[in-house]
């Protein structure tokens, strides 16, 4: 049966998102945390061209991003 580039991409994205919850778990992360870790991991991965795969950099990038965005946000609502 042949594969299509649709196959390929939901492969790709759900590898990076057992293999990131799998390792948060390794690491002693809760399931939460885990489940978070590969929530990020899948929109890294979903947002790259073809099979793909997520650095640790790209998480702890993307990881710090929200992180800000938060908390700008915070200070919004403070200002209100």
């Amino acid at each position: 049966m042949p594969t299509s580039f649709f196959g390929l991409f939901l492969f790709s994205t759900a590898l990076s998102l057992i293999a990131t919850f799998t390792a948060g778990l390794a690491a002693g992360a809760t399931t939460e945390e885990a489940a978070l870790l590969a929530n990020y991991a899948g929109g890294i991965v979903v947002m790259k061209r073809g099979t793909a795969t997520v650095t640790q950099h790209e998480l702890l990038a993307a990881l710090k991003k929200d992180a800000q965005n938060v908390a700008e946000n915070d200070l919004d609502r403070e200002d209100d």
